[in-house]
């Protein structure tokens, strides 16, 4: 007859515990292991870490042919750099590292402000840091995010104020590309707009910007002809009449450029179509 004592490890009752605890041990052990899998995975990088000081003393000039090795540069120099490349880094989620060559590479390129770094990274490292330059363009210019963003709306802005369309990606990344005429770095939403009042490809495309003519001053302009004509007059209307006024006095004769709510002297020589 079996035991019914429930200290008896061979009782029913004391079978039926140690199953009931083994299968609760099973679906403990198994919801474990599924909740490890779920968790998300390590960081892929290592942050940025300085390598050794240079013994080079800071103020020493840079030899012909540049530094031999990044332990040449002058501690100052890698300093200055390196906290640089840690900003640049954490812009892009130090996703690729960095090396001590590399850098050394930049030091000898003349590499000085964020801006330096992330061209210097476009034009020589752009396979290493392919996926990075696609999916974060402000990397390129050593801006963040955010900053990227306000200067590609004021970028926009001003485009359409000159062409009354919307700026093209081609063209973005032209104005991002495209330095000022002294200082280096990125140009002001009013640096882009006089750079696009003087070029030749936005003049030939957008025939009123020869004559110092935004968008809005230009259809201002028409509805001018009109009033004065009493009818309606069309883009090429307006511009043999611009083109005609231009002419009769003389080549020498300026404009005055109506971009932007500012006053700037433009040249007055035309030739050919001047608006599409």
């Amino acid at each position: 007859m079996p035991s019914t004592d429930p200290d008896d490890p061979n009782s029913p009752a004391a079978k039926a515990a140690a199953q009931k605890a083994k299968v609760q041990a099973e679906q403990a052990a198994a919801a474990a292991a599924q909740q490890q899998q779920q968790k998300p995975p390590p960081p892929s990088y290592t942050p940025y870490t300085p390598p050794a000081a240079s013994s080079t003393p800071s103020g020493t000039s840079m030899p012909a042919g540049g530094w031999a090795t990044w332990r040449d540069v002058p501690t100052g120099e890698q300093n200055t750099l390196s906290g640089m490349i840690d900003l640049w880094e954490q812009s892009t989620g130090y996703q690729v590292p960095i090396t001590s060559d590399q850098m050394r590479q930049m030091v000898n390129a003349g590499v000085e402000t964020m801006h330096d770094i992330g061209q210097f990274v476009s034009a020589n490292m752009s396979v290493a840091f392919a996926s990075v330059l696609k999916n974060m363009p402000w990397a390129a210019y050593g801006l963040d995010k955010d900053t990227y963003s306000a200067m590609a709306n004021t970028f926009g802005t001003e485009y359409k104020k000159v062409t009354g369309t919307d700026i093209s990606p081609d063209a973005l990344a032209a104005a991002f590309g495209t330095g000022p005429a002294a200082g280096g770095g990125i140009m002001t939403g009013s640096q882009y707009a006089q750079q696009l009042m003087n070029d030749k490809s936005i003049q030939n495309t957008y025939g009123w910007v020869k004559y110092g003519l935004d968008f809005a001053s230009w259809t201002q302009t028409k509805l001018g002809m009109r009033t004065g004509m009493g009818r309606d007059v069309n883009d090429a209307e307006a511009a043999t009449l611009l083109q005609y006024n231009k002419a009769a006095t003389g080549s020498s004769a300026t404009v005055t450029a109506k971009q932007t709510g500012q006053q700037t002297q433009q040249p007055a020589g035309v030739g050919g179509s001047v608006v599409r």
